[in-house]
């Protein structure tokens, strides 16, 4: 009987904590590989006072991404993920007709060290979480395209730290995380320019299928302060979002899984500012390592 249970908290931790987060290492597992593939379709968009506008006529805007996305163990209890992205716009207006674009995204290099296993103790699991964002990808105000389809990144380097706190009751993974980032200033002609400190949270559920697979639900919010120019913040600049998802991971065996998310933003004033507004769709493969 303590057998059972123990591989049924196993599986559960694993398992869901793969399905939260695709590119994180199970309690066995040495290092990971996988390939990514997402699709968004934006629908509108929130103003800089938060109010929601629909798409106009003849506006429309879908976006495509692919990753390759690896971890490795470095300690017992620490692992490093690089995330490789390469990303696409297709965008049209009235005015302009149609567009497409395309380039190598930011790099991100995230860790994460477990000080408590979720699972192991009466006290639920905790985290600590970092990482740091490369401007490899080309940001808007640099695009070379009318309607700035090239544009795949910030082109600043931004730092991020934060704790996840998760606890499994049998099948169930229950989690929060939060984390705040500060980004890096940057010249743009003769104003020194530099984005508003971010801070994310988000609460995530995870139900593991014994010996299948999992599936999850997550409530991700995201606040950036006013960013600032030569000092001076920049009045309704700062920005906003707040998007669910749910998702499913099916185990191939001990070493492969697939995993798929869906992703919405809701049309309601005031969920937003200063963002797109979209739906979309992730699938992941994923190889591990025992």
């Amino acid at each position: 009987m303590r057998l059972a249970e123990r591989d049924a908290l196993a599986q559960a931790c694993c398992s869901g904590a793969a399905t939260l987060a695709p590119g994180r290492l199970g309690p066995a597992e040495f290092a990971l590989v996988g390939v990514q593939a997402k699709a968004g379709w934006v629908h509108g968009a929130y103003g800089n006072r938060g109010a929601y506008a629909g798409s106009g006529s003849g506006a429309h805007e879908a976006d495509l991404e692919q990753s390759v996305v690896g971890t490795v163990r470095v300690a017992r209890r620490g692992q490093l993920s690089l995330l490789v992205p390469f990303a696409e716009t297709w965008r049209t207006t009235p005015a302009t007709g149609s567009e497409v674009g395309a380039g190598l995204g930011d790099l991100a290099l995230s860790g994460r060290y477990d000080f408590i296993l979720a699972g192991t103790r009466a006290a639920p699991g905790v985290a600590l979480l970092a990482g740091v964002t490369a401007p490899t990808g080309r940001s808007a105000d640099t695009s070379t395209r009318p309607l700035a389809t090239d544009a795949t990144g910030t082109s600043v380097w931004q730092a991020a730290m934060g704790l996840a706190i998760e606890q499994s009751f049998g099948p169930w993974l229950p989690a929060i995380a939060v984390t705040g980032a500060l980004r890096a200033p940057r010249m743009l002609g003769a104003i020194d320019s530099q984005l508003g400190p971010q801070v994310s949270a988000a609460a995530s559920l995870g139900y593991a299928f014994f010996g299948a697979g999992a599936v999850g639900a997550s409530l991700a919010y995201s606040w950036e302060a006013d960013a600032s120019a030569n000092a001076v913040p920049v009045s309704w600049s700062g920005r906003q979002l707040l998007r669910g998802s749910v998702s499913g991971m099916r185990a191939l065996g001990e070493t492969w899984r697939l995993q798929g998310t869906f992703y919405g933003d809701l049309p309601v004033d005031h969920l937003g500012q200063n963002y797109h507004a979209s739906i979309g769709l992730t699938l992941g493969v994923m190889r591990s390592f025992l």
